[in-house]
């Protein structure tokens, strides 16, 4: 078989050279019935080589290329050298001795002496990157549809450190030594994601009925944070009165805050502040963002926790993930200990200083709350050099085993407009009747401002008239 990776073929097959290698390897696995696992596997295999940056230019160009190669003068610079070595000019190795080798790297990367950090990963953004794509590819080689729901984790945190630079180099990306492409990334995680939820929900907890559940006992408690300007939106007076109603109808204490806690803070965190400052007062804490309005007045944020506590006892974060990872738009904390604490280190993630802070991302808050809920886990159980990992057992979605997925039209469903617009680019779920929310994460990027603007009025009358 002359695409074995123990014949030193393998890395051609992935990098396109030796494409024929893969279209045999299809052929074989289509003949054999092996469909299931294709699609991803393939789709992460063609992620194109990009143009190696050209000899002279401008320096300026010439600058951001080092930047991006992470060749600048820094101690960090050998490690980097290693990291380019191993995925571009990899040693003979059998699958599963890559697999080890790419996760022991990855391991100094992202947990630098063992301690759940991105202070070396961010030194060089694009290299973690790139890693975190090819070990999803080897993951997927070696254990085949058992890698889905992990591979697909692994290329949401390779999105969130491609991005980390997209404002400065997301034009130059293709010029870079990495070889990563947003385009092919995105299109290799719509086609995952497609597999990984091919029975509805993917690596999501199935909801438990009723739906209408009530414990008593637990202090359930909504916050948020509306600091929009009254000139220019109704956004704040239109969220107040949706989430009032919704508390009101179901006992759960409301906390709208409408000025910063830190005026020179960005609101995110304002908002993260404003969950620290409620956590201890409750058993569990629902955040929901300003621009997210309950539609069923029926269903109970009590029922959402049940659900998952059903799965596993020790959930203490309820998230949904969308069409793009995970998404922070609504969420539940529990108020234990490991709550607290990972509460605590996404502030300190958020607040770090530059370059080494998830702060000015474009995600802001939900950059360092998935890196925290990913790591150490996505890493554990790729194997040691010389035996494979899992046998025959399918590998986990990869997020710590507190952190319980909820399907995304349980927490946070996204309006139908917003879904069509992207829906060539993005897997999100819409809104039906009957979900418990719709949240509008992102809609005036996507839609304008004035569209969203009287969809919001529209959404917020029909909230109010189910509470009538």
């Amino acid at each position: 078989d002359t695409c074995d990776h123990g014949s030193g073929h393998a890395e051609a097959a992935w990098r396109g050279a030796a494409g024929r290698c893969w279209a045999m390897r299809a052929s074989v696995a289509l003949f054999r019935g092996s469909w299931r696992w294709l699609a991803p596997a393939i789709a992460l295999a063609l992620l194109p080589a990009a143009a190696v940056a050209q000899e002279g230019g401008h320096w300026i160009f010439r600058h951001f290329v080092e930047r991006m190669d992470c060749l600048y003068d820094k101690p960090e610079l050998e490690f980097w050298e290693g990291i380019f070595a191993l995925i571009m000019q990899p040693a003979a190795q059998s699958p599963h001795d890559r697999l080890a080798s790419l996760t022991a790297a990855l391991r100094d990367t992202l947990l630098p002496y063992g301690v759940v950090d991105p202070v070396m990963s961010l030194s060089c953004p694009l290299g973690t990157s790139a890693a975190l794509q090819e070990l999803a590819s080897v993951c997927v080689d070696v254990f085949a549809e058992g890698c889905i729901q992990r591979a697909l984790r692994l290329l949401h945190l390779s999105k969130l450190f491609m991005l980390f630079n997209f404002n400065d180099y997301g034009a130059w990306f293709s010029q870079s030594r990495w070889r990563i492409d947003m385009s092919s990334l995105s299109s290799t995680m719509q086609e995952v994601t497609k597999l990984a939820r091919v029975d509805g929900v993917g690596a999501a907890t199935h909801m438990a009925e009723p739906l209408d559940f009530r414990e008593p006992r637990w202090r359930i408690a909504l916050v948020t944070y509306c600091n929009y300007n009254d000139t220019r939106t109704s956004l704040t007076k239109w969220s107040r009165g949706s989430k009032q109603a919704y508390a009101e109808r179901h006992g759960y204490k409301l906390f709208h805050f409408e000025e910063p806690f830190v005026t020179q803070a960005h609101p995110w965190m304002n908002k993260l502040i404003a969950i620290q400052q409620t956590l201890r007062d409750f058993d569990w804490i629902f955040w929901v963002d300003c621009d997210l309005f309950f539609m069923n007045p029926q269903r109970t944020v009590d029922a959402l926790i049940r659900s998952a506590l059903l799965k596993n006892e020790e959930a203490s974060l309820l998230i949904a993930e969308d069409g793009m990872m995970l998404n922070s738009g609504s969420f539940l904390l529990r108020n234990s200990p490991w709550g607290a604490a990972f509460l605590a280190q996404t502030v300190d993630l958020l607040s770090a200083p530059m370059p080494y802070s998830f702060q000015h991302m474009p995600w802001h808050e939900q950059a360092p709350l998935m890196y925290l809920s990913l790591l150490p886990s996505v890493l554990e159980g790729l194997g040691e050099p010389g035996r494979p990992a899992v046998g025959d057992r399918a590998l986990s979605a990869g997020y710590d085993p507190r952190v319980s997925l909820l399907p995304q039209r349980a927490l946070n469903s996204y309006p139908p407009e917003l879904v069509q617009k992207t829906g060539h680019a993005l897997a999100h779920q819409a809104w039906e009747e009957g979900d418990l929310v719709i949240s509008f994460n992102g809609c005036a990027s996507i839609l304008g401002g004035e569209f969203c603007e009287a969809m919001y009025g529209r959404y917020h009358a029909s909230s109010m008239d189910r509470f009538r």
